[in-house]
């Protein structure tokens, strides 16, 4: 029989406390019909979907886990962050297959 694996493990910060979640292929199906289109349309409020699913899933007596909206305006990524120094590398180079660098 094939197996699916499909799984995260993610910290939430919401109002103050973390919340450690681990995502399933089932909190992916329910976050893409929660979307409602394409979700590849809209990758980033998938993601949140995705997680919101396994919080609730897990904590289903939060008042965060009431209603997506609230979840969202509890969950602390979307505080403001300090910018980042001109010198502070976004990304670290990954050198092309067969070169030597």
């Amino acid at each position: 029989m094939p197996r699916v694996r499909l799984q995260a493990d993610v910290d939430l910060w919401l109002g103050g406390d973390v919340f450690r979640v681990r995502t399933n292929a089932g909190d992916q199906i329910t976050a893409e019909r929660a979307v409602g289109d394409n979700p590849m349309g809209k990758p980033f409020d998938q993601s949140f979907h995705v997680y919101y699913v396994a919080f609730k899933r897990k904590y289903p007596d939060h008042p965060a886990a009431k209603a997506y909206g609230t979840f969202i305006s509890e969950l602390a990524a979307f505080e403001e962050l300090e910018e980042l120094e001109d010198d502070t590398p976004l990304a670290t180079p990954i050198p092309p297959a067969g070169s030597d660098t």
